[in-house]
Formats: C-alpha cells, structure tokens, sequence
C-alpha cells in the first residue's frame, strides 16, 4: 500500500512537469475513485511513429498488497482504477487516434473508468453545418456567412483537412461529402458549393443528423470527427436538439457551434459543452469580429506545435460591410520599405462577391513591423474589418501560440462568476512577464470591457509564471438588457508593450522520482529569455447566463463577491532580530477586481489552530507593525509587504504560524490564505536562510537517525508482541503529529529533537 501511495504521489509530480514543460493545462478534474485516479491525458506527440507497442506499455496491471513487486512499479507510468481481478489489464481507451490502434479494446460501459486517455492527431475531419433558413436574409446575415466560410475553407484550413457540407432549413441536405483538401483547386470547388439562397424554417436537428450521416459514410467513422453548426434563430422544426442528443453521444462527435445573432437558439452554448466543443457568439454588432474569430479558432486552438520544415505565411484580410461602387484598395510595405505589394501584385486578391480583399504571403518574410495603408475608393465613409493571420517559420522553437477560454461557458449559479484564461507559449515553452488583456463585449449597448489578465500565481491565477494568464469577470448586466438570452463574447490580446515579455526556460534538476533524480525540469534560478515585439490574438469563445439566473437593479446596487483568497503568502526576511517580514500579492476588493479595504492579518503556534480557528488567533494590528499597514491594500496584483515583531521567547523550539484573509467594504472576507511559518530560533537570531542551510542539514541528519533507530525499536516490540501470540490490540500512540498539506508554505522548518 506504501508504494502505491508512492507511485500515485509520483503520477501527480509527473502531471504537474507535463502541464509546465508541455503545455497541457486542461481543467478537467483528476479524481481520486476508490484509491484510483481517473481523467490523466497522455498526448503523444504528432511526429511520433505510430507504434502499437507504446500503448501495450501504457496498460498497467493493478499490483496488489499481498503480491506486487515493488521494482516493477517504479517501471509503471501510472496506477489504475481496477475493477478486475489482481494482475489483469486496467482499463484504458484510445481516443482521436489512428485507425492502427482502433482495434484495440475500447472503453466499455459506464462502470468501467479509465485512469487515462491517450490522444494522438489523426486528419482533421469537420462537416460545415449551415442555417439557411428564411431568417439567414436579414441583415445580409448570408453574404456574411458566406465570407466567413470562403475564408475559412480557401485560407484557414490546413492542408490534408477533410471538409464536408451540409444546408438546413426546414430540411436538410448534403451539398458535398468529407472531402480532402490535397491543393488550391479543391478549396475553389468546396467555396462554389456555399449557400446562395435562404428560406424556410429552422431545423438545427435535422443538420446535426445530416452531419453525423455524413461522417458515417466516411472510412473513419463518426468518432472524434467535428460538427460545425451554425445558426442564427431559434429551432421550430423537429427533430428538435433534445431529440439528437442520444444521436451526438452515440457517435462521439464534438460539436463546435457559432450563434449568430441575439436571436440564435440558446441550446447551441449547451450543446457544445457537453461534447467537449468549442461555443462562440457574433452579436451583429459592427465593430465585432466575432463572426470571422469564431471559424478560425476552432482550427487554430486545436493545431499541434509542428516542428517539421519551415513554412512562414502571412495573410490580410479586409472585409466590406456594404456593396460599394468602387473597392477599398490596400498597399502593404515591409518593413525595411524594400517590397510593396498593392492591387496589381500577383499575392493581391479581391473577391467580388465576398467584398472582401486578401493578400497572401507565402514563403519566408522579412521580420518585424509592416505598414499597411487603406484607401476608400467612395467619397463616403465605410465600415471595413481588418485582420491578419501569420504562420511561424522558426524551426527550433516552433510558432508562438495565443489560446483563450473560460472557466464555463453556461453559467447557472447567481450570483454569476467565471474566468477568463488565456495561455501564451512559443512552442513548448510558457511565455511570462507579457501584456495580456480581455475585451468582453456585453449586450445590448453596455460598453465593452476590458480586464487584464495576469500570471501571478493570484485571484483566478492558479501558478506563477506558467504562461496561463486569467483573471475573473463579473461585469454582468441586467438580463433586461438581452433580447432573447444573454450573451458575452471574449476576445484576447497579448503583446510585450511592457518590453519584458520572454521565454520561461527549464533546466533539468534534481527532484524527488525514485529512479532518475534528473529528469525533473525546474525553472528555478532562470531569467526569461527576451522575446522581442509580437501581438496576438485569440477568442476566448462565448459566457452565456442560463435562463434561470435574473439579474435586476437590486443585484447591481449589491457586493456580492468577497476578495480572492491570498495564495502566495510568504515569508521574505527574518535579517532583524524579533522580527519578520511577510510579502504577499495583493486581493482584490470583487475577487481578483479593484482594491479591497484591509487585511486580517494573524499569528499562532500551532498550525492546526490557525487553520481550523483562524478568528480566534491573536490577531496583528497596523501597532505590531515595524514596516507596512494592513489598513490600505493596493490594487489586485501588487505586491505586499509588513514587517511584524515576534514576542521575544526562550523556547527556541517555537513555531510561529502566519495566515491572512482579505476584506472589502462590505464586510466580505476572503478565505484563508495560504500559512507560513518560521522558527523562533531564526526569528529571534536574525539568520538568513543562506546562514542556517549547514546547521539545519545536521538537524535534519540527527533526527532522521532517531526516527530510524525509534522505528527498529517500535517494530522489534510489535515483533515480539507477535510472537509472545497475543491477542490485545496494541496502540502505539506518538506524541508527534505530521502534517502533510499543500496548503502549508514552509519557508522555514524548526526540527525538534524526538526525546
């Protein structure tokens, strides 16, 4: 049972390195199910050789008390939820992966959980799924449409991408199969078969089985394949979506969806959410670009980190929202002004009946900044969309990637909450230190908002500096103000304006796995890399309130969210004598938002007390204070700092305990911090950690001999005991408590010699 304990505490390092190094941050939950964990992903990366064998080491058999071989676990990658016999296979299931490893038992019945799932690329199969009902011709919603998917199909899906289409109306209908897309010709032949007409009612149900036929009649079959369903009413024709549903489990499909205006069916959020799909939402407003985000992210977020040969391509992308007598006409010059390409340049195109206007660069291009300028043709004005798409040509490193989500896309609990998360890496390395913001667009004519995300290791942060940036949002509006459901749509914004952005590199160190010491990266001691100038850009897909949830005047006028909890709490200098410094990131006053009104800063010695009593601690007002004030916090994210006098003791075996909680002006307090802690003995004699490394290593020496010699005895007396064949149930108890908790800081430990 020790070692399983052991290799299970290794599998939850092991997650936590791949989730550093490699980029996988999905929040999906691991859980623990009678002493099994459940939810690991395993990604294999693109460029490994299919290979059969590498999953018949992925399998693992269930070692049990009584005959495992402890020298074989630490040759295991992970334990298992077992619900066989001892020393069968665990359960597993292959998911996404080519048709090599299909024939492989999969998963079977709901009893049986898999501790993992392995993932690998497989071609890209997507079916356009497109409302052309009568309600498409309002607003030119078609024209738009049809734009957003030229540019999709002719520009944003890589080749080797097989595409299939599909109309809905009151019916529906097939207008091409999976297609591969092999060359430009094919992606003009897939373009000539978008919709040129809209009428009839609204059958979303109808679309999504015409899909799922679709995929069926492919050599791959259903599972893994990807519906992208566009709408922009409500459904009225059965099969309604809750009729389908059975359908979309069965065939294992994730479902991608784009509400397209107020009026869209609200079931579209749900129903991507519970396929694992991405949710998106265009508001019809004039200054969104929601409509062409919503197509790009769902191939972007989902493209691998390529390492093959270079391919660098750069497009422009203008888009007209009105039929003008005379086009918008772009020149666009390098950046050393040696190459200007305008309206008579081979790489210049401009699509008639799109109105819209691309430039495709293809090749190695020249870095750094290209001026663009746009002249209007009409002695009007106009409202144009701009965007630009840029491929990596770096081969060592791979692109610099920009992805956005959050927390939950149907929100269902008042009062309202999520997070916006946004995650910056150049291959697999975690971009730190950048500028990254959110626009929230809000319904109705409420402005926009802005929110800046941060990788502090507070509020919404989970780790410091791991390239993840996020940040809550709250500025919900009165549900009044939506039409039909309300929506929010999110875009992200990153860029090194601050001029400190760069490259968190890790460097292999010693850790804690049983058999290879150095194969633990570590980011420790290492200054980010520079990154130099760039800008990015993501959607972070759609926040959609459920129907249920009210918001009127009285839930504006209310505070309702306390500050966040302080996570980083910390102990920073003990240089003075009777004395310590603590530092912190400061809370906010609505979670991680504006500024709370004051900190409860307390003190114990013991560690349970101040954990489980925190109100009842002695509590540290701004008078114990030699430096600081707990009485004016900064805005959230900066930093925080107090120096607080320790009572003078002649028990140098004291511990002393320090947690903290942040208050605002309603009287909302946050949840406990964090707790830190520091010896009496350093306290009071103002050594540095540097000072004290020797002399607590003999410590720390001296007590593990005891401990040893302590356990000999205690198990020489059990052995005796046991052979003495008595039957009393003998308790040994100990006068020393161990506490293992992540939520303990040890900056400092006091060793306390067993007596």
């Amino acid at each position: 049972m020790a070692e399983r304990r052991k290799l299970l505490g290794h599998i939850l390092l092991y997650i936590s390195l791949c989730r550093a190094v490699f980029g996988i941050t999905t929040r999906t939950p691991i859980t623990l199910i009678n002493n099994g964990y459940t939810g690991l992903l395993i990604a294999i990366h693109e460029q490994v050789p299919e290979n059969l064998e590498i999953l018949n080491r992925l399998q693992i058999t269930d070692f049990c008390d009584d005959d495992g071989d402890p020298d074989a676990i630490h040759n295991q990658l992970a334990n298992n939820q077992q619900n066989k016999q001892c020393g069968h296979r665990s359960n597993w299931a292959v998911m996404n992966d080519h048709t090599d490893f299909a024939d492989n038992t999969p998963l079977g019945g709901a009893d049986t959980l898999p501790i993992f799932t392995i993932v690998k690329a497989r071609d890209r199969r997507t079916v356009l799924i497109m409302d052309v009902s009568g309600s498409m011709f309002l607003n030119d919603r078609l024209n738009m449409l049809v734009q957003a998917a030229t540019r999709y199909i002719r520009h944003t899906l890589p080749l080797g991408s097989w595409l299939g289409l599909v109309e809905f109306s009151t019916s529906s209908r097939t207008t091409s199969p999976l297609t591969q897309i092999t060359n430009d010709q094919v992606r003009e032949d897939l373009i000539a078969l978008l919709p040129v007409r809209a009428n009839g009612n609204t059958c979303i149900g109808c679309g999504i089985l015409e899909g799922i036929q679709v995929l069926e009649n492919s050599t791959e079959g259903t599972e893994g394949g990807i519906l992208f369903i566009i709408s922009d009413g409500e459904e009225n024709i059965e099969p309604y979506l809750n009729d389908v549903m059975y359908n979309v489990t069965e065939s294992q499909t994730i479902v991608d969806t784009l509400a397209f205006s107020e009026q869209a069916d609200f079931q579209l959020t749900s129903l991507s959410t519970a396929t694992g799909g991405k949710s998106n939402y265009y508001s019809e407003s004039p200054t969104s670009t929601a409509l062409h985000d919503g197509f790009t992210t769902c191939v972007i977020d989902r493209e691998l980190n390529s390492y093959g040969a270079p391919v660098q391509q750069v497009l422009l992308f203008l888009r007209e929202f009105s039929t003008p007598d005379s086009s918008v006409t772009v020149d666009l010059t390098s950046p050393s002004g040696g190459v200007v390409i305008n309206e008579d340049s081979p790489e210049y195109s401009y699509d008639k009946r799109t109105k819209t206007t691309t430039i495709h660069l293809e090749g190695q291009s020249e870095v750094g900044s290209w001026a663009y300028i746009i002249r209007n043709g009409d002695q009007s004005s106009r409202l144009i969309e701009i965007s630009i798409e840029s491929r990596s040509g770096d081969n060592e490193m791979g692109p610099m990637k920009l992805t956005s989500s959050v927390g939950s896309a149907l929100i269902d609990t008042t009062p309202p909450q999520t997070v916006v998360y946004a995650e910056l890496r150049r291959g697999h390395s975690a971009v730190i230190n950048a500028n990254v913001v959110a626009t929230v667009e809000r319904p109705d004519n409420n402005a926009d908002v802005r929110l800046q995300l941060l990788d502090n290791g507070g509020g919404a942060d989970v780790t410091k500096e791991d390239g993840v940036y996020s940040a809550y949002f709250l500025d919900f509006v009165k549900t009044d103000d939506c039409i039909n459901i309300c929506r929010y749509t999110v875009k992200v914004e990153a860029n090194d304006d601050y001029g400190t952005a760069g490259i968190q590199e890790y460097v292999m160190g010693s850790g804690a796995l049983p058999t290879n010491y150095s194969a633990i990266p570590s980011s420790f001691g290492q200054e980010p890399t520079p990154i130099g100038e760039f800008d990015r850009t993501a959607t972070g897909g759609v926040i959609q309130l459920d129907d249920s949830i009210e918001i009127g005047e009285e839930h504006m006028n209310i505070d309702l969210y306390p500050p966040s909890r302080i996570a980083d709490l910390k102990i920073t200098n003990f240089a003075y004598a009777d004395c310590v410094q603590l530092g912190w990131t400061a809370s906010g006053d609505d979670f991680d938002q504006g500024t709370a009104t004051s900190y409860d800063l307390r003190t114990s010695t013991t560690f349970f007390e101040l954990k489980s009593n925190f109100s009842q601690c002695l509590r540290i007002h701004d008078s114990d204070l030699i430096e600081g004030t707990l009485l004016s916090p900064h805005t959230a994210g900066s930093q925080e700092s107090v120096t607080v006098s320790i009572p003078t003791t002649t028990n140098r075996n004291m511990t002393y305990y320090f947690a903290i909680v942040a208050i605002d002006e309603a009287a909302n307090h946050g949840d406990i911090s964090v707790i830190a802690s520091i010896s009496a003995t350093m306290a009071a004699g103002g050594e540095t950690i540097e000072d004290s490394t020797l002399e607590m290593w003999l410590i720390v020496l001296v007590c593990l001999i005891c401990a040893a010699i302590i356990i000999m005895i205690i198990g020489f007396v059990a052995f005796s005991l046991s052979k003495n064949g008595k039957d009393e149930v003998i308790s040994l108890q100990s006068d020393i408590d161990v506490e293992i908790s992540n939520e303990f800081i040890h900056t400092s430990r006091s060793i306390h010699p067993i007596v």
